[in-house]
């Protein structure tokens, strides 16, 4: 979880910004980072290559997964002071109408009708030819919802993709992890990582 209700929230350039101020982050692996992933279309699974940052947010720390290529974008955004592309997953983004459960139907969704839409609000009309990073335009989450994120940055479905979850439909509390698959499978059981069950979640 991310931000509030009445809070703003908007990504650009994998940065993630709350109220207009950006989630501090920094870079702790690069070369060498990868994980386990299966598609949408197949049962198969495979090794994503990817780039590991350290997010702080109320005095905790926990680490996102992002393309392999972020910090070779991040150098070039050092070197000449602007981008021309931002990120696919990058939001809300110009011209395109907020997602939510009603609108995103597939297999795995259903209408909340308690999910409201939230709304956009424009910080910079003039975004010029290498400013896709600079914040432009932020999502307003509504009253009594909350935004929320997955760790994998650039491949998780969560608030970006969903819409803000009603504060009402949160059930429970995580507490710990109580079973963690490398390779998903009942019977697949070297798949099991076993030094993560058990461990509490922050």
């Amino acid at each position: 979880m991310v931000a509030l209700g009445g809070d703003t929230v908007e990504v650009r350039c994998n940065v993630v910004h709350v109220n207009g101020k950006p989630i501090p982050n920094k870079l702790v692996q690069g070369d060498g980072c990868e994980y386990q992933d299966r598609s949408d279309e197949s049962t198969e699974w495979f090794t994503r290559q990817c780039s590991r940052y350290r997010e702080t947010v109320g005095g905790l720390d926990y680490d996102t997964y992002h393309d392999e290529e972020r910090p070779a974008r991040e150098d070039r955004l050092r070197e000449v002071g602007g981008l021309t592309n931002g990120d696919s997953k990058d939001f809300p983004e110009r011209g395109v109408p907020l997602k939510n459960c009603s609108n995103q139907r597939d297999f795995e969704s259903r209408p909340a009708a308690n999910q409201q839409p939230g709304k956009l609000v424009e910080t910079k009309a003039d975004v010029g030819p290498t400013e896709a990073c600079v914040p432009q335009l932020h999502y307003v989450v509504p009253d009594d919802h909350v935004f929320v994120m997955g760790d994998n940055r650039n491949n998780s479905n969560d608030s970006r993709y969903w819409g803000s979850v009603p504060v009402e439909n949160i059930k429970g509390k995580a507490l710990f992890i109580w079973l963690s698959y490398s390779h998903w499978g009942p019977f697949e059981w070297s798949g099991i990582r076993w030094r993560r069950i058990g461990n509490f979640v922050h």
